[in-house]
């Protein structure tokens, strides 16, 4: 199955056979794990994310239309699994700080370990600096740096038309080195 396109085996899918979504589940499940724990910083959030946006896309494959592209369908999926989760850590942030209690965040998962402690905390400035952006920036930028899709497939992820989405990866592009220029100023 490994030379099929993504609709050849979204209709095999249809057609019954199982394997065709485990061979869809193998080409995408990388990128949808790493978008989703850019978006939540968490590892087990990310996971759950995968998961749940494969069961998604299982269940609405009936209703997917081939005049997109599956991964920016895939991907929208899995964007709105992720905001929904940050929407709930909101809520319970927002309920845990109300009745007077602290709410322990997840930390971002180290990188790893044979990586220098230098690298891991330019990383992690990045990642904190990329959750500091404007969600669509964010999005965007993301989308297109880590999941490598097309300006039109975010564009189709996003709702958005594509001189938007060059605008909006722009904008976070320079937003991230200003604050990283910052934080190197700031260093000793």
């Amino acid at each position: 199955m490994r030379g099929l396109d993504d609709d050849s085996l979204v209709d095999l899918f249809r057609g019954g056979a199982a394997d065709a979504f485990e061979a869809l589940f193998a080409r995408y499940h990388r990128m949808v794990f790493n978008y989703a724990f850019l978006m939540t910083g968490d590892r087990q959030a990310a996971e759950d994310i995968l998961q749940d946006t494969f069961i998604a896309a299982a269940r609405s494959v009936p209703r997917y239309e081939p005049a997109g592209r599956f991964r920016a369908w895939l991907m929208a999926i899995c964007r709105n699994r992720c905001l929904a989760l940050l929407e709930r850590f909101r809520t319970r942030r927002r309920l845990m700080d109300e009745s007077g209690f602290e709410l322990l965040t997840p930390s971002i998962s180290s990188v790893r370990a044979h990586e220098s402690l230098a690298r891991r905390e330019e990383l992690d400035r990045l990642r904190v600096h990329l959750q500091e952006l404007p969600e669509a920036s964010r999005d965007a930028l993301s989308l297109y740096a880590f999941d490598d899709l097309s300006y039109a497939e975010i564009a189709q992820v996003l709702g958005c038309p594509i001189n938007t989405v060059k605008t909006l990866i722009r904008r976070a592009r320079i937003a991230l080195a200003h604050q990283l220029a910052a934080d190197h100023e700031d260093l000793p």
